[in-house]
This record gives structure tokens, sequence and C-alpha cells, in this order.
């Protein structure tokens, strides 16, 4: 009680004011139609204003829950497009089509990812529990990312195609030519398409692809375009800079590529005998 009457003895003035500033302002806000239409304005204002605000802090704080659904969402539409893209007409005379599913996706997200050393690599926070294994391709809408290296139960370290032992096939849309798409080093943005011969016909621009070559990656997952081209030292052959779709330096999320029959192919390679 004594605190009371010594906060009232030292600002009783001030509090005096503020108590008969609210009552003026009750009265002419109460008899006064103008004045209470500028109130309810303001106040309307002032509170939306708090609502979005509020629904800014929590988008902001919900925005990586909401990311990895819509992650989750795009590679179960990517499965489910591949399970429609198959052959819907044959000639009559032509050897069944098989139309089983061929590729299943994950996604996943990236929580490591290096760019700028000699070899390079990515870590994703998806493993075997999630149905990943070794060998397994990475890529984004843009392009492809990289090969599956080593995995544990809920994570995966990938081999990035920034590294200098990676490799993928990879072709010219326009005219079906292909080879092997490696990194140099340096610049992340380039990478070089190699053995392409010298009668082939190349135009800076041409959209580059993968070509499926392998049990790693699609058929058709976009890459690059033609940068710059010229003749291999010593060779009948061309060097292509590739500038690549993808940023590799600000991927966050990617799709893991599992190739369902890639174990009946590579039992029927490995029965080839050597020559």
């Amino acid at each position: 009680m004594r605190f009371f009457i010594i906060l009232f003895g030292r600002f009783g003035n001030i509090l005096l004011l503020l108590l008969l500033e609210s009552i003026a302002f009750y009265f002419v806000v109460l008899f006064n139609d103008q004045q209470q239409l500028i109130l309810f304005s303001s106040a309307n204002r002032i509170v939306g204003s708090t609502y979005e605000v509020l629904g800014d802090v929590k988008r902001f704080f919900y925005i990586g829950v909401w990311a990895d659904s819509l992650n989750s969402e795009n590679a179960r539409l990517r499965t489910e497009l591949e399970r429609y893209q198959q052959p819907t007409f044959q000639p009559k005379d032509s050897l069944p089509q098989d139309t089983s599913q061929v590729y299943k996706y994950v996604s996943a997200r990236v929580i490591n990812n290096s760019i700028n050393k000699n070899n390079n690599y990515l870590t994703i926070n998806r493993g075997k529990k999630h149905g990943i294994s070794e060998h397994m391709g990475v890529i984004t809408s843009k392009g492809a990312v990289g090969i599956v290296l080593r995995v544990t139960d809920n994570y995966a370290q990938v081999m990035s195609i920034l590294h200098r032992n990676a490799q993928v096939n990879a072709a010219i849309r326009r005219s079906g030519y292909f080879g092997p798409l490696v990194w140099r080093g340096k610049n992340p943005k380039k990478m070089l398409l190699k053995d392409i011969p010298l009668h082939a016909d190349i135009l800076v621009g041409d959209t580059i692809h993968t070509t499926g070559y392998s049990t790693i990656f699609p058929t058709g997952i976009p890459i690059g375009i033609v940068d710059t081209f010229r003749q291999e030292l010593g060779s009948y052959a061309y060097e292509i800079d590739v500038e690549l779709f993808e940023d590799l330096s600000k991927i966050r999320y990617v799709y893991v590529v599992n190739f369902l029959k890639k174990e009946e192919i590579r039992h029927l390679e490995s029965e080839i005998p050597d020559e």
C-alpha cells in the first residue's frame, strides 16, 4: 500500500492527466459518429496489421515443414507420372511392351553441401529407412545432382556431379550424339561433355540431357546448354563446355531416383563374358 501512495505522490499529476484525457476521449467518441468511424477504422487497420505480422511469423517457422511436405508431394507425383508415361499404342504385329513401373522417386532435403573442392559431396536427410541405397541417382527439377555413395539408416552421402570421379552419360537433345559429362574443377556452373565426334551437328544453346544409358539416371533429365565447343587436342572429337541449369551452390531439396529394374539389368550384364 505504501508503494502505491509513494507512486501516486510522485506521478499523481501525470496519472490524473491521463485519466481525464481518457474520459474526454471516451465522451468525444461516444457522442460523435464521425469520431467513432475513424476509431473503428483505425482499430481494424491495427488489428489487421497485427494478424498479418503474426501470420508472417507463423509462416516463417513453418516454412521448412511446408517445403518438406511439398517436396514429398512432388516426388509422389513424379512417381505417378512415371506410371502413366508408358506407351499406350503399339502395332498389332509388334512384341508386347513392358508397361510396369520403372522409376520411383523419394524426396529429400540437403543438410550439407560443398562446391569449392576438387571432390564435392552432399548429405541428405533420407537413408535406408526411406528406401535409399548406394548408386541411386539424385536429381532436381533442373538437372542431375549426384550419385548416392554411402547410406545409414536416416542419412545418405551423395557424390556430387562436381566431383573429379563423377561421370554422367549425357547427350545433345537436338542431334542425339552422346558422351561422358565430367567436371574439371573451379566453376560450379560449368561441366565438360567429351567424345562428341567432329561430324556431329552442334550449336551454341543446344540442350544437354541424360541418356538413360545406365541404371542411375532416367532418360531426358535436363542438365544444361552448350556454351562453347572446340576440337579436343590430338583427337577427332569435340570438347563441349556445358552451362548447368541447376546452381548446385544453393540447392535445398532433391529427388532420389530408384530404378526398380536395375538389379535385373546388372545381373544380365554381369553374365557377359570378358573378351
